[in-house]
């Protein structure tokens, strides 16, 4: 009984030590249509997007992927890298997906929310993988 208890004890601090830690970074995203072109198989969309780190870590980088409703996967402009942004801070940058959606649909400034995968690290190099939705709207 007394080995059981030991082995018992050892599994769980083996458990317990290897378990991984995760950033606290948090990411909020609003962002306004700033322009479009028709594309032969969709359009380019130029967005101007705003990320808050919202969290209590600074961020050492993020990977930011656009996805649906208005990426195509396979486009390459569709991943954007943003580096440091200490918790509470804000960047604002240009961002143009290529989407396929066509142009005759849109207008600039109206609403087109569309979900990110992101990959972030705080300075730590602590992993968070996660998503969020960019909603349309006034900076």
């Amino acid at each position: 009984m007394n080995l059981i208890r030991k082995f018992g004890l050892w599994a769980f601090f083996v458990v317990v030590a290897s378990s991984p830690a995760y950033a606290d970074v948090v990411l909020t995203c609003k962002h306004d249509l700033v322009s479009f072109q028709q594309e032969e198989t969709g359009s380019l969309l130029s967005f101007r997007i705003t990320i808050s780190n919202a969290g209590t870590s600074s961020l050492g980088y993020a990977k930011l992927v656009a996805k649906d409703p208005l990426a195509k996967a396979e486009a390459v402009s569709n991943t954007r890298s943003i580096g440091a942004l200490p918790a509470g801070d804000t960047v604002t940058f240009d961002w143009t997906v290529t989407s396929s959606l066509p142009t005759d649909q849109l207008t600039p400034g109206m609403d087109v929310p569309f979900n990110i995968d992101v990959e972030a690290a705080d300075e730590a190099g602590n992993l968070n993988i996660f998503q969020v939705t960019s909603k349309g709207g006034e900076l």
